[in-house]
């Protein structure tokens, strides 16, 4: 299933790298959890303060646009 959305999601590393939030700078090896987006291609590693604040922070956006849409 093709995504459609530019929207961050969670997936196991393809390959190594660097996580890209400047203050950490963590190696990721192939296979550990990122949240990756697919945007910039980028990604943010699994550990605080990078892709767990991220996803509270997307949470908290995702609650706050349905509060404001009605459909709380």
């Amino acid at each position: 299933m093709a995504r459609r959305s530019n929207a961050p999601y969670w997936i196991k590393a393809h390959y190594g790298g660097k996580c890209s939030n400047p203050k950490c700078g963590r190696g990721v090896k192939k296979g550990e959890e990122i949240l990756y987006y697919p945007a910039t291609k980028t990604f943010l590693c699994c550990y605080e303060p990078c892709g767990q604040q991220a996803q509270r922070d997307m949470d908290a956006e995702r609650q706050d646009e349905a509060v404001y849409n009605g459909h709380w």
